[in-house]
């Protein structure tokens, strides 16, 4: 019988792929960075004074202020620049060492780094003129506006500050001037009930409840309004002291005698 031939197999070994190493990065040490920072804030000590001298100067209104806040402006952009680049922050910076608001320094660092510093300063003293010019004219009107409140607004803003007895003994004494009464709103509310109601009686039961419910004063007040209108008159009976002496034990007061 034949034999079966055996195929020769070659086998082939993969060679292993190439890693590619990164170069590791030196950091350099805290402490190290911490001292670079350190001497940078000293370098900027006079950087900083200067800033504030100019914007110090800034402030009286003369040419030269302009001047002096462009020449500040350019110094913060680049101190800006350096706190960056040195690990420094500068919000930090500005809080120990500029007599300035951070809003006003990121302004002005802003200003000093633009490509037209000059423009671009001009551009916010414009800006806040017109900003001082739209406040000036509402702080004018509304001036204007309250110097044409009425007296009813006036007196009715008086009255709210006032308590509430002496809001409502205020309102007593004015309506009584013009011959009327003030009533709770409760009393209303029954008057209005008695009005309304089928079982209410007559009109002279329903006024002799809603009289009962009124003061002794707003009662008075009532009465003379009523005899005013059927023209009687209301006589209040006048009482004698019971204290007063008799006619016949006082002194009379003799005439003198003619001489």
């Amino acid at each position: 019988m034949a034999k079966a031939k055996r195929k020769n197999h070659t086998y082939k070994t993969k060679k292993p792929a190439l890693v590619k190493r990164t170069p590791k990065t030196r950091t350099l040490p805290a402490k190290a960075a911490t001292a670079k920072a350190l001497d940078l804030t000293v370098k900027l000590n006079s950087t900083a004074k200067e800033i504030n001298v100019r914007l110090e100067k800034a402030k009286t209104a003369n040419q030269k202020a302009q001047d002096h806040r462009l020449a500040a402006a350019l110094l913060l952009a680049e101190a800006r620049t350096k706190c960056n680049e040195g690990g420094v922050k500068f919000k930090s910076w500005v809080a120990d060492n500029i007599m300035q608001s951070y809003d006003t320094v990121r302004k002005l660092a802003s200003v000093g780094a633009s490509e037209n510093p000059t423009e671009a300063l001009e551009n916010i003293r414009l800006a806040n003129k017109e900003h001082s010019v739209t406040k000036r004219k509402k702080l004018t009107k509304a001036k204007e506006l309250e110097q044409k409140v009425t007296p009813y607004q006036r007196a009715t803003k008086a009255v709210e500050v006032l308590e509430d007895q002496v809001q409502l003994n205020l309102a007593t004494s004015i309506v009584g001037k013009a011959d009327l009464v003030v009533i709770s709103k409760t009393e209303l509310k029954e008057i209005k009930k008695l009005a309304t109601s089928k079982d209410s009686g007559t009109a002279l039961e329903t006024v002799i409840i809603a009289f009962d419910t009124l003061s002794l004063s707003d009662r008075m007040r009532l009465v003379e309004y009523g005899a005013k209108r059927v023209g009687v008159t209301i006589t209040v009976p006048t009482f004698d002291d019971p204290m007063a002496l008799p006619e016949s034990l006082k002194r009379s007061k003799k005439k003198s005698r003619k001489s």
